[in-house]
């Protein structure tokens, strides 16, 4: 891999399967354009717990996946890792991905996730791929910013 990077945005998700494809098809479109420095973008497929690896030396993680379920009043969610471990917004694999990333001993870098509502949307899709460049450039600030929208959250 090299040198570590700084930043990595993880879309994860099954492609071949409309309901959860929403990560996969914000992979292509992240994947083919220009990014900002210091960010790394992955299709993170349906790897779980082998993700672990990409999280250890990142200084922030978005993931990006498709939602299932939960009380959302917008398409496209920021969560942070604790409000989506706890959500049961997202498929079995993320959530409990998160359970035990925050259950480790070492500290592990923010987290944050985007949930997408609909993986067939273009306009979606593209709000997703905006709001994850977003939160790997801006990081902790969007927290501060984003205070009420993360209460939807159910926790």
């Amino acid at each position: 891999m090299g040198a570590t990077v700084m930043k990595r945005i993880i879309c994860i998700g099954n492609r071949y399967d409309d309901r959860d494809a929403a990560g996969p098809r914000v992979y292509d479109r992240l994947a083919s354009r220009w990014t900002p420095p210091g960010i790394e973008v992955l299709d993170g497929g349906l790897a779980s717990l082998d993700l672990l690896r990409y999280v250890a030396d990142a200084e922030l993680v978005v993931f990006v996946d498709a939602l299932r379920g939960g009380d959302y009043d917008r398409d496209v969610v920021r969560l942070t890792a604790s409000q989506a471990a706890n959500s049961g917004a997202h498929a079995t694999g993320l959530t409990y991905f998160l359970r035990v990333l925050l259950q480790s001993e070492e500290e592990p870098p923010p987290v944050w996730i985007v949930g997408v509502s609909d993986s067939t949307d273009d306009l979606v899709l593209e709000e997703a791929a905006h709001a994850a460049i977003s939160l790997a450039v801006k990081g902790d600030a969007v927290r501060l910013a984003s205070r009420d929208m993360l209460a939807l959250c159910h926790t």
